[in-house]
C-alpha cells in the first residue's frame, strides 16, 4: 500500500478541481466515485482529470463493490462528499468500509424532520410524516393557518416540493407524493409539511470547529420561480439585528443538540421582522452554486484555500491548528445560476470575448434542460464574481438551443 486515499462521492458543481488539489496538498490521493449520469460539463471534466471510478453512486452497495474490485481497500483513509444529495451516501459508505467519514450525524442532519425535532422552537410549525401514514388531520390543522410547503425530508433544490393552499387539497397528497421525481436514495417516502413563512429567504454561512460555530456571514438569493438564480454574499439587506442574532442562536443550538463537531454549514432561514426560522439545515458541506468561489473573492483568498480548509476540518476531526483563510471585512460578491426560459436542447454556450468572472458549465451540449423556474436542475452554468460585474458579464452569455438563441436567464 503506497498511498493514502480520500474517496469523494461525486462533487459539487464548482468544487471538483479545488478538492482534488486540496487532497494532494494535504498528502492524500483523491479518488472520485462518479456516475456518468450525475455530473456533466466542466464539473465532470475536472473529475476525470484525476483518478476516478464509474459506478452507481446512488447505491452504497454498488460503490463498495466498485472500490473492492478496482483498488486495495487498505489505502482508503476517508470517505466524503461535497455534493448535497450524496452526503448520506458517503456517510454510509464510510461505515460499510470501516473507515473515517462524515459520521452518522451528517446523515441524520440531512433529514428535515430530524432537524425539526432537534430545534422545533427555531422552525416553522411542521408535521413530519411518511407517505405510508399521512396524518391528514394534523395537516388540515396546519393549513387552517395558511398555505403550507410540502417537501421531501432528504431532497434538495426544490426537487419534488409543492404548495397546498386549501384543506380540500389534502386528499390529493398521496397522488402528489407518488408522482414526485425524488430518487430512491433520497427517501421519497419521507416528507415534511411546513407552514409557509412570508419573509426573506437567506442562509447563514460558516463552519464548525470543535463544536464551536464560526459565522462567515449571511447570503441572500434571488429566484426565478422554484429555481435559485443569484446568490449574494455577504447579504444583510432587510434583516434586523434581532433576526440575525436569532439565526446564529438557532445554529449554535442545533450544533449542540445534534453533536455536529467539524465541518461547514449552509443553513437556510426565512426571516421576518425579528424572527428567523430554519427551513433547511445543510450541515457538512460548503453551500451550493458558486459559494466556495464567493468566499474566496469576498475574503481575498483562493478557492483552493477555501476547499482545503473545508477538507482539513473533516480529515482532522478536531479544531484546526492552521490559520483560517478568512480575514477582514468581506467584499460583496454574487454567483449566478443561469438557464433558458423554455425546455430546450442545449447546442452551444458562448461567453462574451471579455469575461473575467469564474464560469462553470454544468451541463453537456445536446442535453435537454427544463425551463428556469422549475427547480435547480434547470441550471446550465454557474458564474461567480464581484457583485455587479458578474451579473453584467453573465447577461452577455448566449445559449444556442433547438428552440432558438437565448441570453442567459437568471
Amino acid at each position: 500500500m503506497s498511498q493514502k486515499t480520500v474517496v469523494f462521492v461525486e462533487s459539487s458543481c464548482v468544487g471538483a478541481g479545488y478538492l482534488a488539489a486540496a487532497a494532494i496538498e494535504l498528502g492524500y490521493s483523491p479518488l472520485f466515485l462518479t456516475s456518468p449520469s450525475f455530473s456533466q460539463g466542466d464539473t465532470r471534466a475536472n473529475i476525470v482529470k484525476h483518478r476516478f471510478i464509474e459506478c452507481d453512486t446512488s447505491s452504497v452497495e454498488a460503490m463498495q463493490a466498485a472500490l473492492t474490485r478496482e483498488i486495495d481497500l487498505r489505502e482508503v483513509e476517508f470517505v466524503t462528499s461535497f455534493a448535497d444529495t450524496c452526503l448520506g451516501l458517503a456517510s454510509n459508505l464510510a461505515r460499510r468500509l470501516s473507515v473515517r467519514g462524515l459520521g452518522e450525524v451528517v446523515d441524520a442532519l440531512k433529514d428535515k424532520g430530524a432537524v425539526y425535532n432537534w430545534v422545533p422552537e427555531y422552525s416553522p410549525p411542521s408535521v413530519v410524516f411518511s407517505a405510508r401514514d399521512i396524518p391528514e388531520g394534523a395537516i388540515r390543522e396546519l393549513l387552517a393557518h395558511g398555505p403550507i410547503m410540502v417537501k421531501g425530508r432528504r431532497s434538495s433544490g426544490g426537487l419534488g416540493a409543492f404548495v397546498l393552499r386549501s384543506p380540500d387539497e389534502v386528499g390529493k397528497l398521496g397522488q402528489l407524493m407518488a408522482s414526485s421525481t425524488i430518487p430512491g436514495h433520497l427517501a421519497p417516502d419521507l416528507w415534511i409539511a411546513q407552514a409557509f413563512v412570508d419573509g426573506k429567504l437567506v442562509s447563514l454561512e460558516g463552519y464548525v470547529s470543535g463544536g464551536r460555530p464560526e459565522f462567515l456571514g449571511f447570503s441572500g438569493r434571488k429566484k426565478v420561480g422554484m429555481s435559485e438564480s443569484i446568490i449574494m454574499f455577504p447579504w444583510e439587506e432587510g434583516l434586523t439585528q434581532a433576526a440575525m442574532d436569532r439565526a446564529k442562536e438557532a445554529i449554535t443550538t442545533l450544533v449542540k443538540r445534534s453533536g455536529f463537531d467539524n465541518g461547514y454549514f449552509h443553513v437556510e432561514f426565512m426571516c421576518k421582522d425579528d424572527k428567523a426560522y430554519i427551513i433547511d439545515a445543510n450541515m457538512g458541506r460548503i453551500g451550493g452554486g458558486g459559494l466556495g468561489q464567493q468566499f474566496a473573492l469576498a475574503f481575498g483568498t483562493t478557492p483552493e484555500a477555501v476547499h482545503r480548509h473545508a477538507l482539513e476540518l473533516e480529515l482532522t476531526g478536531k479544531p484546526l491548528s492552521t490559520k483560517s483563510p478568512y480575514k477582514g471585512a468581506p467584499r460583496p460578491t454574487s454567483s449566478v445560476m443561469y438557464g433558458v426560459p423554455v425546455q430546450a436542447t442545449i447546442q452551444d454556450v458562448k461567453l462574451p470575448e471579455t469575461f473575467e468572472s469564474f464560469h462553470t458549465r454544468i451541463l453537456d451540449h445536446h442535453q435537454v434542460v427544463p425551463p428556469m423556474g422549475q427547480d435547480n436542475y434547470a441550471w446550465i452554468g454557474i458564474t461567480s464574481g464581484l457583485r455587479g460585474k458578474v451579473e453584467s458579464e453573465t447577461s452577455k452569455i448566449e445559449i444556442q438551443t433547438d428552440k432558438g438563441r437565448f441570453s442567459a436567464t437568471f
